[in-house]
């Protein structure tokens, strides 16, 4: 029997195969006594381990007749960083029906295809409902920005309203008439400077 020692790994050999039968999947929603001891581990752990149990599953569903997808090398490196040492990912192999051999786990011809898929789904309907819980506050939630009203653009805000030349405010001590009269000679200037610019940009002097 390996230890950790010889494959880099924890300092322990393989945890024995389970004595209890796997519990079965009721609609996805119960899980093997393996899957529940996966899902002890930190939420990121968890998700890692899953996703490299469901690939041996799956490859073996996929071609079930292909022997290199019934065996996996226990110094393989995905194994001894991601499975080995992580609570329950050897158990949940051992639950699919793999064995123990000197240097390889081994999906034997005699294994349940049946059992292997049972555990499979077990382990996809966990992952999916914790990616669930961490996906549904997020859906749920409204950022601050949203839950403001947005600014009202320049263009919509009404224009104040102009008042007559008139009924403008004017300083104090300013005479109404002197005011008017120098409104008026400011305008005659500024009419008289804009009928010049007209001049110069008369096509016939360009």
């Amino acid at each position: 029997r390996l230890t950790g020692e010889s494959v880099g790994a924890r300092p322990h050999p393989l945890p024995p195969p389970p004595n209890t039968e796997a519990l079965p999947c009721n609609t996805m929603a119960s899980t093997s006594s393996a899957v529940s001891e996966l899902c002890q581990n930190e939420l990121s752990v968890f998700l890692d381990a899953s996703q490299l149990l469901l690939t041996y599953a799956d490859n073996i569903l996929r071609s079930p007749d292909e022997d290199k997808y019934r065996s996996i090398r226990i110094g393989n490196p995905a194994f001894s960083a991601r499975l080995l040492p992580i609570r329950g990912a050897v158990e949940c192999l051992f639950e699919m029906g793999f064995e123990e051999g000197e240097t390889h786990l081994v999906f034997p011809k005699k294994a349940s295809v049946e059992k292997l898929r049972e555990i499979r789904n077990c382990l996809a309907a966990e992952r999916e409902n914790k990616l669930s819980s961490v996906n549904a506050p997020l859906k749920a939630g409204t950022s601050p920005l949203t839950a403001t009203s947005a600014p009202v653009p320049n263009e919509s805000l009404p224009a104040p309203p102009v008042q007559p030349l008139a009924h403008r405010p004017l300083l104090d001590g300013t005479n109404p008439s002197a005011y008017l009269a120098s409104e008026r000679k400011f305008f005659k200037t500024l009419q008289s400077n804009f009928e010049h610019v007209l001049l110069y940009e008369s096509a016939d002097l360009q």
